[in-house]
């Protein structure tokens, strides 16, 4: 399944958590798709799955939102 594959790929493939376009970025894009997702808009590909729980607490919710926004913010 999804947590095979991540495991799989985390150390040989760069990533960033919340990084939801896998551009290597994070910024609005990316809280934008994870808002899309929380509100059940779009549905999430497997890497999203993976990369949306910002805080890793295995729930993917607005506490992850906040978190990207402090990210964002931060840089």
């Amino acid at each position: 399944g999804v947590f095979y594959w991540f495991e799989q790929l985390k150390n040989i493939e760069p990533f960033l958590i919340g990084d939801m376009n896998l551009d290597f970025n994070i910024n609005i894009a990316d809280i934008v798709i994870l808002s899309s997702i929380i509100i059940q808009d779009i549905a999430p590909t497997n890497s999203q799955i993976i990369l949306s729980d910002v805080n890793n607490d295995n729930v993917v919710d607005i506490l992850d939102i906040i978190l990207l926004i402090d990210i964002i913010l931060s840089d």
